[in-house]
């Protein structure tokens, strides 16, 4: 049985452009594209997310406590 399949998306299966990403992300929350970056990426959840020291459905889903104390930090949550 398949437990894991793992794609690398960034460059190999999608032209991932992270400026596109955070203007969407931006329009969609009202949130300022800078400051969302800075709580997803520089603050090191995305770099956890890929660890798998968040499952994937608490990242889909905004529910990690994790997300929720660095978006805090950041003044977003």
């Amino acid at each position: 049985m398949i437990k894991a399949v793992v794609f690398d998306m960034d460059g190999v299966l999608c032209d991932y452009r992270i400026d596109r990403r955070l203007a969407l992300l931006a329009s969609w929350s009202g949130q300022r594209a800078d400051a969302i970056h800075a709580a997803i990426w520089r603050s090191g959840f995305e770099d956890e997310a890929e660890r798998g020291a968040i499952s994937a459905d608490d990242y889909l889903k905004g529910s990690d406590p994790q997300a929720y104390r660095r978006l805090a930090a950041h003044g977003h949550a």
